[in-house]
């Protein structure tokens, strides 16, 4: 097929889904659906609440975790480089170089165990803070 075509299809498909979704509005607020409303506090145990706060925060700690996790392997590789001789008197041999897969493996091992200590730990403290409030 020729490009004159190929954007002739795809104009069309454009302007006819964009008719199509257009209709569907008009349809759907001519009929008076109910409006959505925000979740109350009681419609989920409160359980639930607690498990999808430490899920938030097992995710959103994870990539914290593991600058940390790398940093901190990184400056361990730089000060155990500084501190082992070569063979020859005053010298150094620093490496510098990527990880390799047993060390990867290592590093987001450490992540995902230090996030799920965050996760953990605020588990234990969001619970805590009710009993000290009374």
């Amino acid at each position: 097929m020729s490009r004159r075509l190929i954007a002739i299809l795809l104009i069309l498909v454009a302007v006819i889904n964009t008719t199509l979704a257009a209709q569907a509005d008009s349809e759907n607020s001519a009929e008076g659906e109910e409006e959505y409303l925000p979740y109350s506090h009681d419609e989920f145990p409160e359980w639930l609440h607690q498990v999808r706060r430490a899920e938030i925060v097992l995710i959103g700690s994870f990539p914290i975790t593991m600058v940390f996790t790398t940093l901190s392997y990184e400056g361990f590789r730089l000060l155990k480089s500084l501190f082992q001789q070569d063979g020859a008197a005053g010298t150094m041999a620093i490496e510098f170089g990527d990880f390799n897969t047993n060390e990867k493996i290592w590093l987001l091992v450490c992540g995902a165990v230090l996030s799920v200590a965050a996760s953990v730990v605020d588990l234990i403290l969001d619970r805590l803070e009710p009993e000290s409030r009374e």
